[in-house]
């Protein structure tokens, strides 16, 4: 009886000891400003997921591992690229936030969430690199397609910057003007974060002529 007693114990202890493991790495995500449960409760396990898993995967040293039912294969090209540069954790434990329903196209947005990016350099006048400590802590921003898959991941400009920036003295048209112009400068400072040459290439390529948030367009192509 005392042997049961101890197997229960300990397979009592190694219970608890994993889902004390997981809850440090877990950031749960709440998000408001949309009608539709069904694909709130996607976004939310979604975006739940892959900062979770995203935490996780900075303090064990590896890559994230994402299941293709939460992100898009783009988006995971895109975290990989990232990471190959600068791992990036979310410094908060809870996050609420609004969704976001973008003008242009059947997409949502989840702005504000904040991270720690890991090994930030800067190069001096000598073109040599040395970390930047003042540059640690950024946010990026959460695209998510019609289904609540997300489709692009990407840092942002502040958002008080933003807010003003999109907002400030416009009228609807112009909002979705102004997101077009945001979105290509935000995923050109992703580009850059993650050293994209292809997309920086394309960006000043002679032959590029429309340049659609993250798709650069080329001459001659009928839209």
């Amino acid at each position: 009886m005392n042997y049961i007693i101890k197997v229960c114990f300990c397979f009592l202890l190694v219970y608890c000891f994993n889902v004390y493991s997981q809850s440090l790495y877990r950031t749960i995500v709440k998000l408001t400003d949309i009608s539709n449960k069904g694909l709130l409760d996607k976004m939310q396990s979604n975006a739940t997921e892959l900062l979770s898993e995203i935490n996780e995967a900075f303090y064990k040293n590896r890559e994230p591992q994402i299941s293709s039912n939460i992100v898009t294969d783009e988006a995971r090209e895109i975290l990989s690229s990232l990471w190959a540069t600068s791992p990036i954790r979310c410094i908060e434990t809870q996050i609420i936030e609004k969704v976001l329903m973008m003008k242009r196209g059947n997409k949502y947005q989840v702005r504000n969430i904040p991270v720690f990016v890991k090994n930030v350099f800067a190069e001096d006048s000598t073109n040599s690199k040395t970390l930047d400590t003042t540059k640690h802590y950024y946010e990026i921003c959460l695209t998510f397609n019609s289904t609540g898959i997300i489709e692009n991941i990407f840092y942002t400009l502040e958002s008080n910057n933003y807010a003003r920036l999109k907002n400030e003295g416009v009228t609807v048209t112009e909002i979705s003007r102004r997101e077009f112009i945001l979105e290509f400068i935000e995923n050109f400072r992703t580009a850059y974060n993650r050293k994209d040459i292809d997309f920086l290439k394309k960006v000043y390529s002679d032959d590029a002529l429309i340049i659609t948030g993250k798709v650069i367009l080329k001459q001659n192509i009928a839209i």
